[in-house]
Parts: structure tokens; C-alpha cells; sequence
């Protein structure tokens, strides 16, 4: 059974329900274009902007940026592979545009026969 682009994001996040609704994959989905690792590498980025800050109590000292580098890091592959991915699906289509005129039989000198 083929899993649903949102549990393909959830996987490739690592991320729970807390940390990712699933409205948000879809909107994500959505705002993507609905490629799968694009839409991955967006919440990762969110989530890395919201640990950017630091916190501190008396008895403890949290510094998100140290995770936030590392979800950076993740959607960056994560575009990384989605862009050659889509470079690999053009590789079968291509065409050319010809100018007329050049290769008409009207043009062509004809020699003494």
C-alpha cells in the first residue's frame, strides 16, 4: 500500500502531530505544488525558525539554534533531491525550434546533370 504525500511528509520530517498538523502538511503540500520533499523541506524550515531563539531559567539553559541548524541542513537536502529529481523527469522531453528556409529544395544549387 503507497503511503499518502502527508505521511510521506510526516516520514521524511520525523516530526509528530505536535510539532506538524496535519492541516499544515496539506497547506504545505499545497503552497509546493504538492512535491512531496519540497513540502518536507518547508516544515523543517518553519520549525527551525520557531527553535532559533534561546531560553533560559535559573536551573536550566536551552539553545535551539544547535537543532535548528541541523533541520536547515535536512531541508536543504531534502530541495537538494527534490530539484534532481525534477531535473531527471525533463531528461525525456526536449524539442528544438528550426528556422525554415535553410534545408528547402528551392534553395539547393542543382548541378549540371
Amino acid at each position: 500500500m503507497a503511503a499518502t504525500p502527508e505521511q510521506q511528509v510526516r516520514t521524511l520530517t520525523g516530526l509528530d502531530a505536535t510539532e506538524l498538523t496535519d492541516d499544515n502538511i496539506v497547506a504545505l503540500l499545497e503552497v509546493n505544488g504538492g512535491i512531496v520533499k519540497l513540502a518536507a523541506a518547508g516544515a523543517l524550515e518553519v520549525l527551525a525558525g520557531q527553535l532559533i531563539t534561546a531560553v533560559q531559567s535559573d536551573d536550566i539553559s536551552l539553545d535551539g539554534s544547535k537543532r535548528a541548524a541541523v533541520l536547515m541542513a535536512r531541508a536543504g537536502r531534502l530541495r537538494e533531491q527534490a530539484a534532481a529529481e525534477a531535473a531527471d523527469a525533463d531528461d525525456g522531453f526536449f524539442f528544438d525550434v528550426v528556422t525554415p528556409g535553410a534545408a528547402w529544395p528551392e534553395l539547393t544549387e542543382r548541378g549540371p546533370w
